[in-house]
């Protein structure tokens, strides 16, 4: 049950490893329950055979998994297991149902009239949007949406309400970041109000449970995700930053971790082409949403068409945390049931970058058999330089926030020095103690 699994997530462990058998060394004495304080609440530390299995002790929570001896497990920023190498190995593998009840107190975006209230619910790559409930500040939709956890090492939920407008974009009227140990912590109650941030005003009713591949309860998980992690950081899910992480580029292969540049990303969506047929009877009714970081825009739908044509300018604030990914699904809207994915499309920062100022490209969305989406983009850099300036730093891990080196130099040198522009070392010059030869 999901309240098994939910301790250990509060703590960082591992719920995937329940009777802690990895990295053990020796079996020690299989009789010993000095587990019971809490330490080892197995007595497995270091073993090599599984000793009694009836040995049941530690079941207080502390660190259900026998996770004692990870360096620094005990560190509360240490991140291994909770966003490190992109597996979700500390995450327990299962299904998490969240139900959508209603909503209320809803603002008002309309001068005429009340909203047209609907949801969007994004956890990793997978997206479900409500049906949209006319004229009213209480909407109730009784959505039901699930999702296959974990979904590559993320481990937060992210709601967000919009007003459907017929002209303009959608408005934005409030969202929602729900940690995985949130959802575990719901499991097997009736509901939970929760305030809708970035609005004056507004709550939503969620439910939700969680059916862990091995079967165990919420309450058995949640201590051990406690301990690790930054829970207050939903951008926790992967480390971007990290010069020695590798992110998936469509453009330029696998590219380091790096600064991400300060600005902002603009997105033109134009259309597409070549969409599956995902009504037996008649054309899809094809829709997109862009997500970036906490960011989601929605573009309208266009009935009975395969190449519909959007035109759609999102704009993004960069950086989001330390999110670097640029993800759009096309829907079909349905009528009845939950609407149906035309396929998908992730794009790395370096992908923006590199088309700024262009025309457009087409890019096949993943997924699907067929189907192709035409992009176009623009980045306004905070600092006013153009994309291709920033890019070749980028690419080789370095920080583009610092275009002169000059973070953690012992001696600054000549300030007219402005070497590693060549893009070999364009900003890593932090180790610097003189400025070398200018030329």
């Amino acid at each position: 049950n999901a309240s098994e699994i939910l301790p250990s997530l509060l703590k960082g462990g591992d719920p995937n490893d329940p009777y802690g058998l990895s990295g053990r060394k020796n079996s020690g004495d299989p009789s010993n329950k000095s587990g019971l304080d809490g330490k080892d609440p197995y007595g497995q530390s270091g073993r090599k055979t599984s000793g009694d299995p009836s040995n049941k002790t530690g079941l207080d929570g502390e660190d259900p998994y026998g996770l004692s001896g990870r360096k620094k497990s005990s560190d509360p920023f240490n991140k291994s297991g909770l966003g490190g190498n992109g597996q979700g190995e500390s995450l327990p593998e299962g299904l998490a149902r969240i139900k959508l009840v209603k909503a209320k107190e809803l603002i008002n975006s309309d001068i005429v009239g009340k909203s047209d209230p609907y949801a969007v619910l994004i956890y990793g790559k997978q997206i479900q949007k409500t049906k949209t409930i006319k004229n009213t500040l209480e909407p109730e939709w009784n959505h039901e949406a699930e999702f296959k956890f974990p979904d590559g090492d993320s481990r937060n939920f992210y709601i967000e309400v919009f007003d459907s407008d017929k002209i303009g974009k959608d408005t934005s009227l409030g969202n929602l970041t729900l940690d995985i140990t949130d959802v575990l912590a719901m499991d097997g109650t009736e509901g939970k109000w929760y305030p809708l941030d970035g609005v004056k005003s507004g709550k939503i009713l969620l439910s939700a449970d969680f059916l862990d591949k091995l079967g165990r309860n919420p309450s058995d998980l949640i201590p051990g995700l406690m301990k690790g992690g930054d829970l207050n950081d939903p951008n926790s899910r992967r480390n971007s930053t990290n010069p020695a992480k590798v992110n998936p580029s469509t453009l330029h292969g696998n590219v380091p971790g790096g600064i991400i540049p300060k600005g902002k990303a603009k997105l033109n969506l134009i259309k597409a082409k070549d969409l599956i047929q995902a009504d037996k009877n008649s054309k899809s009714d094809p829709y997109a949403v862009l997500l970036y970081g906490k960011q989601v825009e929605k573009t309208k739908v266009i009935p009975n068409s395969h190449e519909p044509q959007w035109n759609h300018e999102a704009e993004f604030d960069v950086p989001d945390g330390d999110e670097r990914s640029f993800y759009i699904e096309v829907f079909d809207s349905d009528k009845i049931g939950q609407d149906t994915s035309l396929g998908n499309l992730t794009l790395d920062i370096t992908d923006v970058l590199s088309m700024d100022g262009k025309d457009g490209q087409w890019f096949p969305l993943k997924g699907v058999k067929s189907g192709k989406v035409l992009l176009s983009a623009d980045f306004i850099d905070e600092l006013g330089r153009n994309a291709s300036e920033i890019l070749p730093s980028l690419l080789k891990g370095g920080d583009p926030n610092d275009p002169y080196g000059l973070s953690g130099r012992k001696n600054s040198g000549d300030p007219s020095n402005k070497s590693g522009l060549d893009g070999k070392d364009p900003y890593g010059q932090s180790e610097q103690k003189t400025s070398g030869d200018p030329s």
